[in-house]
């Protein structure tokens, strides 16, 4: 949980997102995702999916996180 919520995290920083903005699009709190980044909340496979859209990446970008990999697609 604690690794898929830090490469969230890491993904939203390098796109210039903030939690806010990742929250609102979900429709939940900003603490409630806060959570989410920390590891503190499990983030099932639905959510995952709808945040991956939010940042404009895979559901795998977000599982096997590198920033090489995220820059170097088109």
């Amino acid at each position: 949980m604690k690794i898929i919520g830090n490469n969230i995290k890491r993904i939203r920083e390098l796109k210039n997102l903030s939690q806010e903005y990742v929250a609102n699009n979900l429709g939940i709190s900003q603490s409630a995702y806060s959570r989410r980044e920390l590891g503190m909340v499990k983030t099932d496979a639905d959510m995952l999916k709808d945040i991956a859209e939010i940042l404009e990446v895979t559901v795998d970008d977000v599982i096997h996180f590198h920033e090489k990999n995220l820059f170097g697609k088109k």
